[in-house]
């Protein structure tokens, strides 16, 4: 919900075409996804009807559609400078904030201003609003830091509550995922571990915008005792932000008005400044001289599982599909796979590389580019590449296998029920309603043992390394992209550019286009989206950010409890899953 005086709130104040030297407006309300889905004025006219009488926003922000928009602007004469309107529901991962973060310090460059306004600024926000040239806030507003954290739920005695048998099978000294069901709490050895990389991580965010700001880090990260000394002698914390620096200027909505006129001149029409915003700020197509020349881009996101419907998994299909449209099509040259997850079923990791191992049979280069994280049965699947590049930041490795088998039989005996079963010997099958006898738990263990063998035989081919020298480096820990480059795990520290201008180099191409790929969704689908994100828009901006941070906290307790009972209820599967990576706020 944007300010009338300040921001569009009506579609006659919205301008679809730049007359005059005029703001880009980036309103930032959303997820800023790692993924490819253009923001662009839909034709269908359902759709426009509800845009226009019930000020739909955009479902999403794709960062890669972003960036080219910035980067033109950059070289556009009537853009003249970009303002950042931040929402109280914006959210980002890391990987994703610094390449953003990127091309707003390349836009700087040319000498235009960059502006960033807003009631409230978290961290994620405040580390983009950095990279501008002035911080701006309103009256009563804020900046908060909440820091980095690894949130996990132990579910050891909640399950011998329910009387659930779980059988724990791994291997791996630092596949710490089975803890959540065999403890109550974190072992010393998670701990240790989890705190390296989370403090690596912290540090380095700390770090970008301490150089962005000009201030120091302790500045940014005040103790709890210090702030609330600063609270009482300064009363507030638009107070404190502007004492410490983190702000530049606090202006009330009418003189932030007048400020932006006299920056990019007055609009007679609307009496506003001259704006345009990012939905309308639309990409020039340039043809390119040799069109047969192109870098397809597949996005790999979400826990490596075959339910479409989730939101949270992979398409397994849709991206085999994509593998292969992309390897029939001549003007292909090269692809890189832009890889996001933890991982998840060993199975389905191990079908995905094979398709992108049959994928190289065209001798077209495969580069892999690492997002934030691409762990466990994620960098399974980077095996297949030729040549992997990930962020200083990205979590990688997870190099390990766990199984867990959870058996109700204690819950039946409890209220007299028993099951016999009368079975021919036959190969292992799970049955929930009876206890794992020894020869089951031989042969799942053995299939553990069996996988982690072959996951390790597979990277150490990829990799050019010996077993041993990857089993040392292996064993389920997590790495950050910093120490996978130097351990040999990834070949170069970068971000998607980086992946990009790889694969043109290893396909001997100059001039080249960028083969996206399409997303089509029906009307009910597109309407349904815009629904909720008007909703969940409007919500943020009548409860306090302390009632947010409680449905944020129910909702992540209420998450884990379903992820928990349908691990309970699914048959047995081996997971190549770095739990702790999906854990991190």
């Amino acid at each position: 919900m944007f300010l009338y005086t300040i921001f569009p709130s009506n579609l006659s104040e919205i301008t679809t075409s730049i007359n005059n030297p005029s703001a880009l407006i980036i309103n930032l309300n959303n997820n800023l996804e790692d993924n490819y889905t253009p923001i662009k004025k839909n034709k269908n006219k359902i759709i426009n009807f509800f845009e226009r009488y019930f000020c739909f926003p955009s479902s999403s922000n794709s960062v890669y559609e972003i960036a080219q928009k910035i980067k033109q602007a950059q070289n556009d004469n009537k853009i003249t400078g970009i303002i950042l309107n931040f929402n109280k529901n914006f959210f980002s991962n890391r990987t994703t904030l610094e390449y953003l973060g990127k091309k707003l310090k390349n836009f700087k460059k040319s000498g235009k201003p960059i502006f960033s306004v807003s009631h409230f600024y978290n961290q994620n926000q405040y580390y983009l609003a950095s990279f501008g040239n002035e911080i701006l806030l309103f009256p009563h507003g804020s900046v908060i830091f909440e820091g980095m954290s690894i949130k996990k739920f132990y579910f050891k005695k909640f399950l011998q509550l329910l009387k659930i048998h779980t059988h724990i099978f791994k291997i791996g000294r630092y596949k710490t995922a089975v803890e959540i069901f065999k403890r109550n709490q974190p072992s010393k050895l998670s701990k240790k571990i989890d705190y390296f990389w989370l403090n690596f991580l912290w540090k380095k965010f700390l770090l970008t915008i301490s150089r962005n700001r000009k201030i120091s880090q302790f500045t940014l990260w005040n103790s709890t005792l210090k702030y609330l000394k600063q609270l009482k002698k300064y009363g507030n914390l638009t107070k404190i932000a502007k004492k410490n620096n983190l702000i530049d200027h606090v202006y009330s909505e009418e003189n932030l008005k007048k400020k932006f006129i006299k920056i990019f001149g007055k609009n007679k029409n609307t009496q506003n400044y001259n704006f345009i915003t990012l939905e309308n700020y639309q990409i020039f197509n340039k043809k390119n001289d040799i069109p047969h020349n192109k870098i397809a881009i597949i996005f790999a996101s979400g826990s490596i599982d075959n339910n479409f419907q989730n939101k949270n998994c992979m398409n397994i299909s849709k991206i085999i599909q994509r593998i292969r449209e992309v390897n029939n099509n001549p003007h292909i040259k090269a692809v890189v796979l832009r890889i996001n997850t933890p991982g998840g079923s060993a199975f389905f990791s191990e079908i995905l590389r094979k398709e992108l191992l049959n994928f190289q049979k065209n001798k077209k280069p495969l580069i892999i580019s690492m997002g934030d994280i691409a762990a466990s049965g994620g960098y399974w699947m980077s095996t297949a590449g030729n040549y992997l590049i990930a962020n200083s930041t990205t979590l990688t490795g997870s190099i390990g296998i766990f199984s867990v088998v959870n058996t109700f039989e204690k819950i039946l005996e409890k209220f007299g029920i028993f099951q016999s079963c009368l079975t021919i010997k036959k190969p292992y099958t799970t049955n929930i309603f009876q206890n794992l006898n020894h020869e089951s738990k031989n042969f799942l263990q053995y299939s553990i043992e069996k996988g982690y063998l072959d996951f390790i035989k597979l990277v150490s081919k990829a990799r050019k390394k010996t077993y041993l020298q990857i089993h040392k480096i292996a064993q389920g820990k997590i790495w950050t992209g910093l120490i996978a480059k130097k351990i040999g795990l990834i070949d170069k520290i970068g971000d998607f550019d980086t992946a990009v201008r790889k694969a043109a180099k290893l396909a001997n191409l100059q001039d080249y286009e960028i083969d996206w790929p399409t997303s089509e969704k029906n009307i009910l689908e597109i309407i349904f989206e815009k629904f909720l994100n008007t909703f969940y828009t409007f919500t943020h901006q009548i409860f306090n950010i302390k009632f947010q941070k409680f449905i944020q906290n129910i909702s992540f307790f209420l998450t884990n409890i379903v992820q928990l009972f349908k691990m309970c209820i699914t048959p047995q599967k081996n997971l190549a899953l770095c739990l702790t990576c999906s854990s991190i706020q």
